[in-house]
């Protein structure tokens, strides 16, 4: 288990579903993961979920890479500076 427990930052509008909440709280305990980003498009998957970024010291967690990634998302050019994404 990790010293501490990885911080978790969610990019999306809805409220998380509980298994997925349920995913990324486990995911936070696991040895060596720093960071875990959801992103809007964030679903259940067997290991990691789909919509899921995580950020480790020296491991790599395969499964972290679903089949449908980028599912439900899209590209929208906005007139802001990067300071406004935090």
């Amino acid at each position: 288990m990790n010293e501490s427990l990885a911080t978790l930052r969610v990019w999306s509008a809805k409220p998380l579903k509980a298994e997925v909440a349920r995913s990324a709280e486990r995911l936070r305990h696991q040895a060596d993961v720093r960071h875990v980003v959801l992103l809007p498009d964030v679903h259940l998957a067997n290991d990691v979920c789909v919509g899921a970024v995580v950020a480790t010291s020296h491991r790599i967690y395969p499964a972290a890479v679903g089949s449908d990634i980028g599912c439900g998302m899209a590209t929208v050019a906005l007139r802001a500076t990067a300071d406004l994404l935090d």
